[in-house]
């Protein structure tokens, strides 16, 4: 696992803000906790949307909750207090989507 991703950061993908696709789109090998896990599952609208949120959860490594995992989803809480999406990966020899400059 090389980033942990909260579920604040999967719910605004799944809805689909820029800076939240530009974090997940650029986090390979991302992990999520079970506790993300259930939060994003459980704020489906239906069942349909549940089964295509289940897809895409699928793709990440799903982690017990343990203390350091506790303390990252902590940190990861603080993000939008602490400067925005300055913790998500960025992308490699390439500008972000959308033509702008991340935020810093």
């Amino acid at each position: 696992m090389s980033f942990l991703l909260d579920s604040n950061i999967l719910i605004d993908f799944l809805a689909g803000h820029d800076p939240a696709r530009r974090c997940v789109t650029n986090a390979e090998g991302a992990a999520i906790s079970m506790i993300t896990w259930i939060e994003v599952i459980v704020g489906a609208a239906n069942p349909a949307e549940e089964a295509l949120i289940r897809s895409f959860l699928a793709a990440f490594d799903v982690l017990a909750v343990d203390t350091a995992v506790a303390e990252e989803a902590v940190a990861l809480a603080d993000v939008g207090r602490e400067g925005g999406w300055s913790r998500c990966p960025r992308p490699t020899g390439r500008e972000p989507r959308g033509g702008r400059a991340a935020p810093k």
